[in-house]
């Protein structure tokens, strides 16, 4: 093979990259659950890179989760947050989220807790419980959101109904 010509990803003599994007997903789950491996979360990545660049958000989702844990590619929390936001803008409510804890603490951009708090928002409207703990927190505090008592309470209570125990006590 040339320098010049790409690296064809095969397992078992087939041609990964041939794959239909859902397919790549789904064998990409399956390698990881086996023995986690190196040269499974490699060609994991690779399965969630191909099926991630064809548009398939669960894809994008896992190939920026692999991205911040370092996990089969080196950690990079640039690529992380670019397939969060793809993922984000198919409605993924899990990138959401993870945009939002990127922008609550400053993990590879600047620390903006308005725009943390209005990923945080997306995610809780689109019923994520955890995200609804962290709306009902910076509602309780003023974080990045005017203090507000009340709106900290129906935040709580919606978490709470979801099973986020610290929620019942709204702390």
């Amino acid at each position: 093979m040339s320098a010049d010509q790409p690296r064809r990803h095969q397992l078992n003599g087939i041609d990964l990259a041939s794959l239909d994007p859902t397919s790549q997903c789904e064998l990409a789950k399956e390698l990881l659950k086996e023995d986690g491996s190196q040269a499974n979360e490699e060609l994991a990545f690779q399965l969630y890179q191909f099926a991630a660049e064809a548009g398939l958000s669960a894809a994008q989702y896992n190939l920026a989760d692999m991205y911040l844990r370092g996990a089969g590619t080196a950690k990079d929390v640039g690529q992380a947050r670019h397939w969060f936001e793809k993922a984000a803008e198919q409605g993924d409510v899990d990138a959401l989220f993870n945009l939002g804890l990127i922008y609550s603490v400053g993990d590879g951009v600047e620390q903006d807790v308005v725009r943390a708090v209005g990923y945080f928002r997306q995610a809780a409207e689109g019923g994520l419980p955890r995200a609804q703990y962290e709306l009902a927190c910076a509602y309780q505090t003023g974080r990045g959101v005017p203090l507000d008592l009340d709106e900290a309470k129906k935040w709580f209570s919606k978490a709470a109904d979801q099973g986020v125990s610290r929620a019942r006590s709204g702390k």
